[in-house]
């Protein structure tokens, strides 16, 4: 295992299992997970393998037991990382490419999961006016960390390719501006500082001007604090393109953290589809948190496949080759005019992405990246 420089005891082992016959499909997820290494037990071919390497015919008896069928995929959370969303993801992003998994953390029961979130989910500000809480916390007064770094697409950010950081932004807005699709930037006083945040309890709706929308989330063990670059990306893609009345299609919703926040941000109506029913447990739930569950609703389901009508902002927090998977769907899906902003991008499959796009008659407006993450909005070519 490389990239395991401090002691063992400061790190949290992540253990998960699949099915041998699904490590190939695999494969591409946990290298986009773990970018610092992971290692994999796999005794499908125990016999043969040790022949090869270990030039013996004897095997130990405890490893002619060992399970043939299932490989176990060891992924490591570094000290201040949070280990509930880097597990979560890792199931998110499996079930959103039909492979069966299952997991657990070293001292912690699957169970207790949800308790393992509070140790590192705080108020986190994201965008201009996002403002994320735990469901267990009230909103700080003066707001929380910015989630923007001293650069990106907010706070007067970088537009046509700026640099600042570790962010670029390619074809978006700075404050006040507008982006090449004729959308219009926000009050230019608003920026990643605090601004007056909204009283404690439910959501507040940001179609009232100038106030933090505050979204309380309690996220189990579905994927989405608003934490990881792929989310933060797409909610500051989506805080510029929900606009009031708009329909919004969320796929693959997690936590249902970007469908609340549409809805908070002015959009008339969201709905948010997962493959894990669990998670739409979760996801309703935050909408009833957030006095979203009116306009917010949730499905169990399968990309759009299940999905009727036309929506004015497709979502798309996933990974690159399901994205890819979901296109020909936004046909029917994507009305006129509409934005498709997909998120869950590795920088590799960036060109992919884009190809796809291309092929099924969109263009990408603005592209938004963090580390290694990449989020773009797209529109009809």
């Amino acid at each position: 295992m490389s990239g395991m420089d401090a002691r063992a005891g400061d790190w949290t082992e992540i253990i998960v299992k699949i099915g041998v016959a699904d490590w190939e499909r695999a494969e591409p997820i946990f290298h986009m997970l773990a970018p610092a290494g992971f290692y994999v037990e796999d005794y499908s071919a125990l016999e043969d393998d040790v022949r090869e390497i270990a030039h013996i015919d004897l095997i130990d008896d405890e490893l002619l037991a060992k399970d043939r069928e299932t490989a176990l995929i060891h992924v490591y959370a570094a000290p201040g990382e949070n280990p509930g969303e880097l597990a979560a993801l890792a199931r998110e992003r499996l079930s959103a490419a039909g492979i069966a998994s299952s997991a657990s953390m070293a001292a912690v029961r699957e169970e207790d999961w949800a308790n393992s979130w509070k140790k590192y989910f705080k108020p986190l500000r994201i965008g201009r006016r996002i403002l994320i809480v735990p469901g267990w916390e009230d909103p700080p007064e003066g707001g929380g960390p910015s989630a923007c770094g001293d650069g990106g697409a907010s706070n007067g950010g970088a537009s046509d390719g700026e640099v600042s950081g570790d962010r670029t932004s390619d074809g978006g807005m700075s404050n006040g501006g507008a982006s090449d699709d004729g959308a219009s930037g926000e009050d230019a006083d608003g920026g990643c500082g605090p601004d007056g945040v909204a009283p404690n309890g439910s959501g507040t709706d940001g179609r009232e001007a100038g106030r933090d929308v505050v979204i309380r989330i309690e996220p189990g063990m579905a994927f989405g604090t608003g934490g990881h670059a792929s989310t933060k990306l797409c909610l500051e893609l989506l805080e510029r393109r929900a606009a009031p009345a708009s329909r919004v299609l969320d796929v693959g919703a997690g936590s249902g953290i970007l469908s609340i926040a549409a809805v908070l941000l002015g959009a008339e109506s969201a709905l948010g589809v997962d493959i894990d029913q669990y998670a739409v447990k979760v996801a309703r739930r935050n909408a009833e948190l957030n006095g979203a569950g009116d306009r917010a609703a949730f499905a169990e389901g399968d990309l759009a496949g299940s999905v009727s009508g036309a929506f004015d902002v497709v979502l798309a927090n996933i990974v690159a080759d399901t994205i890819i998977r979901l296109m020909p769907d936004l046909g029917r899906c994507l009305a006129p005019g509409g934005t498709f902003v997909c998120s869950g991008i590795v920088c590799g499959r960036e060109g992919d992405v884009l190809a796809a796009l291309g092929a099924h008659g969109l263009a990408a407006v603005e592209t938004l990246r963090e580390d290694a993450w990449v989020a773009i909005a797209a529109k009809r070519a």
